[in-house]
């Protein structure tokens, strides 16, 4: 029996070892799992402090995040009847059209001030900053007027005129000559600064700086069985200077930035040219239309979905989503306007500040100083801002 004892009490003792083993093995292993817990909490502390930081401390970041709450709308201010075939154009309190027909000048009352009917055979109407531009196509006779609908200047271009267009301060005609096509610029009093032939090759658009001393022309040709576009640079008297390919590519729209960089995109990409030769360039989808703020030195490029704004040094400055698709995008109060179908909102520093939204289709807006013109429905709406009341 004593032997018996012995063997339970041996018996105890071993098991209670064992319970004491584990105990403090499952208290070794409670210490460390709350020690790893409390790890991942201060790990996740100090990330929740940074993103917090980050917030606070980057108003950009901060506003993207944010909704947004537009503040202001437009309001018509004066209505004028009009078609799309018309051409238009405001001068102060003044607003020029030409009709085919006539050219017609009212007030900003919407009652007459003078108009003048045009009898040409196969007549061309530009409206200019400051002066209007009559020629009779076929015989080349070419006329300037001033916002009173009186001559200033008669010029023979002995030529076809096929089109005519005041831009960047110079005066760009294009000519139907037996040589083929060519382009005559000339300063605003009517002196001939250069004449271009464009052989085979179709003009798309052209641009001066703002001393005009660098003309550029872009045009689109056929090489090898595929469509290229060309930038051809120039002096200011003629001299021609380089040329710049842009294989498998159409120039879409091209701007002087200062005296010797133009911002040019193409249906594929956008570029920066600066004295002739490709600084960077970028590849972009669906670009939709360019504003290049020259003041801040930033570009604007509107996509199907997406407004960028990219500096001068290929820096991405800002990329903003968009609700619904827009087809315009221009400068206005130190921000920009994106115009739809429907709809117009203003972003000013990466915010909704203005909507506007309408029933009628616009067809086309003009930013007229501190006023926005909209075409829509056979009519001119002249509108300003307007805050909304909350």
């Amino acid at each position: 029996m004593a032997k018996r004892k012995k063997r339970s009490l041996n018996t105890r003792s071993n098991m209670s070892q064992v319970n004491i083993v584990n105990v403090n093995q499952k208290s070794k292993k409670n210490k460390k799992t709350k020690k790893n817990n409390n790890k991942k909490k201060f790990k996740l502390f100090i990330l929740i402090f940074i993103f917090a930081v980050l917030i606070l401390s980057n108003k950009d970041f901060l506003q993207k995040i944010l909704p947004s709450s537009s503040n202001k709308t437009l309001q018509v201010i004066q209505k004028y009847p009009t078609n799309q075939e018309e051409e238009v154009r405001f001068y102060d309190d003044l607003l020029i059209k030409w009709n085919g027909k006539s050219i017609i000048a009212l007030n900003k009352d919407g009652t007459s001030k003078w108009e003048k009917e045009i009898n040409f055979e196969n007549p061309l109407v530009f409206l200019g900053t400051d002066t209007i531009y009559i020629c009779e196509g076929n015989t080349g006779d070419l006329y300037f007027l001033d916002l009173d609908g009186r001559s200033l200047n008669r010029i023979q271009m002995e030529s076809h005129i096929k089109k005519i267009v005041e831009k960047d301060g110079l005066i760009f005609i294009t000519l139907e000559t037996e040589d083929g096509e060519k382009l005559t610029i000339m300063d605003k009093e009517g002196v001939v600064q250069n004449n271009i032939l464009l052989e085979d090759k179709r003009l798309l658009n052209f641009s001066a700086n703002e001393d005009k001393t660098n003309i550029v022309l872009s045009t689109l040709g056929i090489e090898k069985g595929d469509l290229n576009s060309k930038l051809i640079f120039y002096k200011e008297k003629g001299e021609y200077v380089s040329e710049l390919d842009f294989n498998e590519e159409i120039i879409i729209s091209m701007e002087f930035v200062d005296e010797n960089s133009i911002v040019v995109f193409t249906d594929s990409r956008l570029y920066f040219v600066e004295e002739g030769n490709t600084l960077w360039k970028r590849d972009m989808e669906h670009i939709k239309d360019m504003y290049v703020n020259t003041e801040d030195k930033d570009i604007y490029i509107l996509t199907t979905n997406t407004l960028e704004v990219i500096s001068y040094k290929n820096k991405v400055e800002e990329s903003i989503s968009l609700n619904g698709e827009y087809n315009k995008v221009e400068g206005f109060n130190k921000g920009v306007l994106l115009v739809g179908d429907n709809k117009i909102i203003g972003i000013n520093n990466g915010r909704e500040n203005l909507k506007y939204d309408t029933q009628e289709k616009i067809e086309n807006v003009i930013i007229n100083d501190s006023d926005i013109i909209l075409f829509a429905n056979n009519r001119i709406n002249i509108m300003t801002e307007k805050k909304i009341n909350r």
